[in-house]
């Protein structure tokens, strides 16, 4: 099936692209009608539409899918508000990306091969908190709590994953001597999103994070990704890099949180397990020398072995960076 979009016309992949955008705009349509029949959550719908994104991603490519689940996000946040909105894109991303992945054919298993590993490249052996010592403010600001450390994990973990999904579809069209003006705008864009979601939903979260969940825009985790892998690969890798390292930031954010809030606070998750800590780990100093730990922890499970990981680019140091 990839074949024959590779032999379609410009005008007739245009006509396609056309149709299967109305199509999905008139399923999306269709769904916020039957979302009130089946009893949905508000925002959350069948997934229909899918459909369209999937027929596109296989007949003109992985970028009209995304560019048809763009289409119908929009939509759903025009008709249906900013939560349905996200939930569109994301089951459209999904439903693009798993096509994608499903037409590899012969080349099906390297590539499995090659995404497991960026999947998972970010829990130990290029962990950017542990190994690459990237986002080092957060890890060390938020890390006293569980929940604060959770949150700010899933917060940077999306604000990833959606940034170097989009920076890679736009990675040959941005100018060169804009991308990082350009890579902050889509970051800034992102966070702003989530803060307000946040803020919405989550208050609790929103007010212990405080002034690192805007700083998110900033961090060098999600810069560095972007100009770094983005900028220079495939939508899938680009979001298996982003959820690998998502999930190790995540995960070593909360590694260091639990030490310090059990050992600093007596407390896990807010929940009450002993008394007389040791409160200096819930201070300054404890962070670092809870964080210093950690690290040192990562380095012996690698035997001392440096990461793999080459230099990002992404302040033009031309391979001087510490990473």
């Amino acid at each position: 099936m990839r074949d024959r979009g590779k032999r379609l016309t410009p005008p007739q992949k245009a006509a396609y692209f056309g149709v299967l955008s109305a199509l999905a705009l008139a399923l999306s349509w269709a769904e916020s009608s039957l979302a009130p029949l089946l009893n949905l959550p508000m925002g959350v719908k069948p997934g229909l539409s899918n459909i369209a994104v999937m027929m596109a991603s296989a007949t003109l490519g992985l970028p009209a899918g995304l560019a048809v689940a763009a289409a119908k996000a929009v939509f759903a946040g025009v008709t249906r508000g900013l939560v349905a909105m996200l939930l569109s894109g994301a089951g459209g991303i999904v439903s693009a990306l798993l096509v994608g992945l499903l037409l590899k054919g012969a080349k099906r298993g390297a590539a499995s091969q090659m995404l497991g590993k960026e999947l998972t490249k970010g829990l130990l052996n290029e962990n950017p908190v542990l190994r690459l010592l990237l986002g080092m403010c957060p890890a060390l600001a938020v890390s006293t709590s569980v929940q604060a450390a959770l949150g700010m994990g899933a917060a940077a973990s999306i604000v990833l994953l959606f940034s170097n999904l989009i920076i890679s579809a736009l990675r040959k069209i941005i100018p060169g001597r804009v991308r990082i003006p350009a890579y902050i705008t889509i970051i800034a864009g992102l966070v702003t999103l989530v803060q307000m979601l946040v803020k919405a939903y989550i208050p609790d979260i929103d007010k212990a994070l405080g002034i690192y969940l805007p700083l998110i825009t900033v961090n060098c985790i999600i810069l560095g990704r972007a100009d770094g892998f983005a900028n220079s690969h495939g939508a899938a890798a680009s979001v298996c890099d982003a959820i690998g390292m998502g999930i190790g930031f995540t995960a070593a954010l909360t590694l260091i949180a639990a030490v310090r809030e059990v050992f600093g606070a007596g407390t896990f998750a807010g929940v009450y397990l002993f008394g007389s800590p040791a409160a200096i780990l819930i201070l300054p100093p404890g962070g670092f020398f809870v964080c210093g730990c950690m690290i040192a922890l990562a380095n012996k499970l690698q035997g001392g072995k440096k990461s793999e990981n080459k230099c990002m680019n992404c302040m033009e140091c031309e391979g001087g960076c510490a990473s």
